[in-house]
């Protein structure tokens, strides 16, 4: 981030990307050693720092490359939320790569790419109005998210099984069809002097 940070903007900074309350409460704060590579903080945890750290630096431009791919629902809800108080409170132009649609849906434009090329642009509304390329994939993945959310106790162990494989193909099969649109876009993008956001 930036080795020259007082106290006082470390805990700012873990504030806006959501992260304080959970730094706050490990040992000894944010002197806290988290281990080698963060190895005590959870995958979620890690991103919130990463993005403090980034806040930090006071970018002009912040490139968020699948930073909630690997995070469960509510890991991503914490990130999505850390990225939206980056975006209110500093002047910081953000572009986030994503494959998970709700990454992106309250970006102020969204580009769709297929092949290389822009195939479709707009915002979160405008593009579910075409009902094309972004369309499809987000409705696929709110179908996935709405399955995972049903209560619905399995019969047994091996029923569970299948539903669960079953979710599991179906978003794999969505993530296969989504790397032909997107998957041409994330060729090594570096950012001289930037925070990499993994």
């Amino acid at each position: 981030g930036n080795p020259n940070a007082t106290e006082e903007e470390m805990k700012e900074a873990l504030k806006v990307a959501n992260a304080y309350d959970f730094v706050m409460k490990m040992p000894q704060g944010i002197n806290t050693d988290v281990g080698s590579l963060g190895g005590m903080l959870s995958g979620g945890q890690k991103q919130r720092i990463a993005l403090a750290r980034a806040v930090l630096r006071n970018p002009d431009l912040l490139i968020l490359d699948e930073a909630t791919s690997a995070l469960d629902s509510k890991n991503e809800l914490q990130v999505q939320k850390a990225i939206e108080n980056i975006n209110k409170k500093h002047k910081v132009t953000t572009i986030i790569i994503a494959h998970r649609l709700n990454t992106v849906k309250h970006a102020d434009t969204i580009m769709v790419f297929e092949r290389g090329r822009i195939a479709e642009q707009g915002n979160h509304e405008s593009l579910l109005r075409l009902n094309q390329i972004y369309a499809k994939f987000y409705k696929s993945q709110e179908t996935a998210v709405d399955i995972l959310a049903k209560k619905e106790a399995p019969v047994n162990d091996l029923e569970l099984e299948d539903k669960q494989a079953n979710i599991k193909f179906t978003t794999d099969e969505v993530k296969d069809e989504e790397s032909d649109h997107f998957g041409d876009t994330r060729d090594n993008i570096k950012l001289n002097g930037g925070v990499p956001v993994p």
